[in-house]
């Protein structure tokens, strides 16, 4: 199981050998290798919801043949794959296994490495790069210890030397991010053919952003090309969209096609996380349609068995009922004429207007909360040019999801959403700063992101009530009222 190194066996084919696995499997253990084999493959393809389902039979089998390698090597996978599809409850009990097998196997040196590398992939999820510095400073020294052969050495720490540029870069540290690259480098061309080497985009992609971040965009749009390239040939698609929006943040397409290309692309990433998500939804509510339909067929039967035994009483029973009855009726009518009875019906008819929920798992909602706090914090909102498809990509998600939440948890469509926060924004320049007063509204309309003078004088006085000019002078007499009172 080599983290960085190319498989030369196809998706396809690694999947049709596990069904051959199975076909011929005759214990549990030959079970859960042939389903850990084509989940894995599924895994590759991005189908995360017919790989949840192989990997969790592979799972069953392994846990009941006590396979502690097939139990790590599935819940690994299957950790990632339930997180990709928004199942994070089970994601992170499949990921507690994996690391309590994980522990099991310290003479198998790759399981540790892969722990450690997926909690830096979460790390950097959580855009904490300068603690996945520390990681990955933590796991070089320790490969350097570690009792493995030199090339396997080398290959890690290509890997991680390409890994810690890029986090030195988010973290800020340009000076350190060249120095990790360096030693990548290094180990790249002295020591392997590349072509085989799956950290090969991230060290493309570092070497972008620090030519970008230096002036040179012509060459960073070299290695931002050369890193899409690698990740498209090597089947890479999270470093793909790594790449595409690290691309769009840099700014250096001027081409509007090019521009739209790389949004089309985060866009259609992000629906085909959507419609797996979705797969895999109904594949678990079938499963619990499944285990009610069964549940339902032991229940049947008892009823049938019940109902057997009071029809055996029914009939004795016949004729006492029946007198009963008239008894009850005769007593019924003597009550009515003693004590009228009267039946009131209340009903109370309410509608609720509700908003069909689009994010079905709470901490992907709580998570783009966060995201869209700090862009509101960070007043990205005043960027000129800002769209819908381009906000989606800095709080990395879909535009769907996107719209949900501004609908939702800010009672605006995106245009007012982005209108009201430019106004908020310029409304308490002019109050707080009083230079602003002296500046022309055309600059004003600049500095608060709109792109014409008129769109901002008409947001403005939706917003406010007044003209741009009517709210300044408003501010000047009150200013001037309050300096004479002093």
């Amino acid at each position: 199981m080599d983290l960085y190194i190319t498989k030369n066996t196809d998706k396809d084919e690694s999947y049709t050998v596990g069904e051959n696995i199975l076909r011929l499997a005759i214990t549990d253990e030959e079970r859960a290798k042939a389903y850990a084999r084509m989940g894995k493959a599924m895994y590759d393809k991005n189908s995360y919801a017919e790989a949840i389902q192989l990997l969790e039979k592979g799972d069953y089998y392994a846990l009941i043949s006590g396979n502690t390698y097939e139990r790590f090597f599935i819940n690994f996978y299957l950790s990632d794959a339930y997180a990709q599809v928004g199942f994070s409850g089970k994601a992170q009990r499949s990921w507690q296994t994996a690391k309590k097998e994980a522990g099991k196997l310290k003479k198998y040196m790759p399981a540790g490495f892969m722990i450690d590398q997926r909690c830096i992939a979460n790390l950097e999820e959580d855009e904490d790069y300068c603690k996945a510095i520390q990681q990955r400073l933590k796991i070089i020294e320790s490969i350097s210890k570690a009792d493995i052969d030199i090339s396997i050495k080398r290959i890690y720490n290509a890997a991680n030397y390409s890994g810690l540029a890029y986090d030195y870069l988010k973290c800020g540290d340009i000076i350190k991010a060249k120095q990790a690259l360096s030693e990548a480098k290094y180990i790249y061309e002295n020591h392997y053919d590349t072509e085989h080497l799956l950290s090969l985009p991230r060290y493309y992609l570092s070497k972008a952003i620090i030519a970008v971040k230096e002036g040179g965009k012509a060459e960073g749009k070299h290695w931002f090309d050369m890193a899409f390239e690698t990740a498209v040939k090597k089947k890479l698609t999270n470093d793909e969209e790594l790449i595409v929006r690290e691309r769009l943040l840099s700014n250096i397409d001027t081409n509007k096609e090019l521009q739209h290309q790389n949004i089309d692309y985060y866009t259609k990433f992000y629906k085909d996380k959507v419609k797996q998500a979705r797969r895999a939804a109904k594949n678990e509510i079938d499963k619990k349609e499944t285990k009610v339909v069964n549940q339902n067929k032991k229940i049947n039967i008892l009823l049938v068995i019940v109902t057997v035994l009071v029809l055996s009483f029914l009939y004795v029973y016949k004729r006492k009922l029946r007198l009963k009855s008239k008894l009850l009726n005769a007593l019924s009518r003597l009550r009515q004429s003693k004590e009228p009875v009267t039946v009131a019906h209340t009903e109370k008819k309410r509608r609720v207007a509700e908003i069909q929920a689009v994010i079905k798992d709470p901490n992907t909602e709580a998570v783009l909360l966060r995201r869209l706090d700090k862009f509101e914090k960070t007043e990205q909102y005043i960027t000129k040019g800002i769209t819908l498809p381009k906000m989606a990509v800095l709080l990395k998600t879909n535009t769907t999801y996107l719209s949900y939440i501004i609908k939702t948890h800010r009672d605006s469509d995106f245009s007012q959403y982005i209108n009201r926060n430019r106004i908020n924004y310029i409304v308490g320049k002019l109050k707080n700063h009083p230079e602003y007063l002296n500046y022309k509204i055309g600059y004003l309309a600049e500095e608060c992101g709109f792109p014409t003078h008129s769109q901002f004088g008409s947001v403005f006085k939706t917003e406010t009530g007044m003209s741009p000019s009517q709210f300044i002078n408003s501010l000047k007499q009150e200013k001037n009222t309050d300096r004479s009172r002093k």
